[in-house]
């Protein structure tokens, strides 16, 4: 789709399969940015599992455009080393989806944007495209905004509001299965006192950033009620298929007894496992 129109033309096949060998030039805008973040939106696509709140440096409910760059880079970084090839670069929109070819245009890009030379990209060399920007930030207002849960805007006393951020499925922890509220205590409520402060979280920031709703720097009962409800609800369907990911909650590297369920640590017992 060299012109990026949302359709490949017989011309576009042509040229791409070598029946033609036509220079290419640099694709002009998509008259589709209206449905980039539809469902199927290739913004939706790109930031699909993404969990906008993490990159929400200030607390302030919406994403300014250097946090937004931010979680744009991190949508992707898909080996999550913090840098980018140019195949990974490859899936930005706008003049970057030209590094795909591999050809001189695509070289000559992403020269253009290594400024170091170094062959990757790092966080800043990186930014959105304006026309991306525009189709996220709906009302035009210079940000986009996170939507707000009903029963936060309820405890912070302002009204709800609709979310601009695309989104094709809900963002979901790495938490065990099988969950309680006196797990979430035993491996994290080191005080005791009922709540888990983010101090208390140190190895499981960003899971802490995902309960704290109400970003208040403590997760109280109704926080923690809700990961226990979420995980009741899906089960396995959320839970991470590797064994470590899975059962480890305080993200130490081993799985202890208060991490599992009683009836599953009698059982590694059993079979004498470490």
């Amino acid at each position: 789709d060299i012109d990026e129109d949302g359709r490949v033309s017989l011309f576009e096949l042509g040229s791409r399969s070598g029946l033609l060998s036509l220079p290419r030039e640099k694709a002009e805008g998509s008259p589709f940015a209206r449905t980039r973040t539809d469902f199927d939106g290739d913004l939706a696509r790109l930031f699909d599992g993404v969990n906008p709140a993490e990159y929400d440096l200030n607390q302030d409910w919406k994403l300014d455009p250097s946090e937004l760059d931010r979680a744009f880079f991190a949508a992707l970084d898909l080996n999550q080393d913090k840098r980018l090839s140019m195949d990974e670069a490859s899936r930005a929109p706008g003049s970057m989806r030209e590094l795909r070819y591999g050809d001189a245009l695509a070289k000559s890009i992403f020269k253009g944007v290594d400024r170091n030379r170094d062959g990757q990209l790092k966080a800043a060399e990186v930014s959105i495209d304006d026309e991306s920007f525009a189709a996220l930030d709906v009302d035009g207002n210079g940000s986009v905004q996170l939507e707000i849960d009903r029963d936060v805007a309820r405890r912070l006393g302002v009204d709800r509001t609709a979310g601009e951020w695309p989104s094709r499925r809900p963002v979901v922890p790495a938490l065990p299965p099988v969950l309680s509220m006196e797990t979430l205590l035993a491996v994290f409520d080191a005080d005791d006192d009922q709540q888990i402060g983010s101090e208390e979280m140190k190895g499981r920031d960003r899971l802490f950033e995902f309960l704290d709703r109400d970003r208040n720097r403590f997760l109280d009962e109704m926080e923690l009620q809700r990961a226990v409800a979420l995980m009741d609800r899906q089960g396995v369907n959320l839970a991470p298929d590797d064994y470590l990911v899975r059962w480890d909650l305080d993200g130490d590297e081993r799985v202890g007894p208060e991490e599992l369920p009683s009836w599953l640590w009698r059982r590694v017992e059993k079979l004498g496992a470490d």
